[in-house]
């Protein structure tokens, strides 16, 4: 015997295009020969179209049957391919890429922002403590300079911070020890 079974597709349609799909996506239902037997949207343009290049194609790439295709209509999309039980037949459903991809790379977008202004601040930040670094040291070879060109008189900042203020004090001492011994001196030959 055998056991007929009569399937309205009409009916499927309707039910389909009560549907709320996001923009962009499709469902579609092939036969085994690859033709569009139900779709959603475009159910008149899409109807009784050769699909079969772009579900074999699909296939072959992704055997799992999910995966990335252009569809028929030349839209990339992600996509699940399921065979309809004893038919022979084909379910797909299949969402833009853009979309299901969308909050990731909103979120990428937002990490890389986030990245490049931490990597600024964390720039500045070494700018400024080079900076502060740099001042003191700059300001003591100055004054060393000044020594050397003639200004017995001349004398480091000591209100700079931390390591940079004992430096200063020390190099001011040996420059007050120095002008001690030349007054010596020049006592002791007059």
């Amino acid at each position: 015997g055998t056991v007929s079974v009569l399937v309205d597709l009409a009916s499927l349609q309707r039910q389909w295009d009560r549907l709320t799909l996001p923009a962009g996506s499709r469902l579609s239902l092939l036969d085994d020969t690859g033709s569009v037997l139900v779709t959603r949207p475009d159910f008149d343009r899409w109807v009784g179209k050769d699909a079969r290049r772009v579900r074999d194609n699909a296939m072959a790439a992704n055997p799992g049957g999910t995966g990335i295709t252009k569809g028929i209509d030349g839209v990339e999309r992600v996509f699940a391919i399921a065979p309809v039980p004893f038919t022979g037949w084909s379910a797909v459903a299949a969402l833009p890429v853009a979309s299901v991809f969308a909050g990731y790379h909103s979120a990428l977008q937002r990490s890389i922002a986030v990245s490049v202004a931490v990597v600024a601040a964390v720039f500045l930040l070494a700018i400024a403590i080079a900076r502060r670094l740099s001042r003191p040291l700059a300001e003591l070879a100055h004054t060393a300079q000044s020594v050397a060109a003639g200004n017995i008189d001349a004398r480091a900042d000591e209100s700079v911070p931390g390591e940079f203020r004992t430096l200063a004090l020390e190099f001011n001492a040996m420059l007050e020890t120095r002008a001690r011994f030349e007054r010596r001196l020049r006592e002791s030959e007059r």
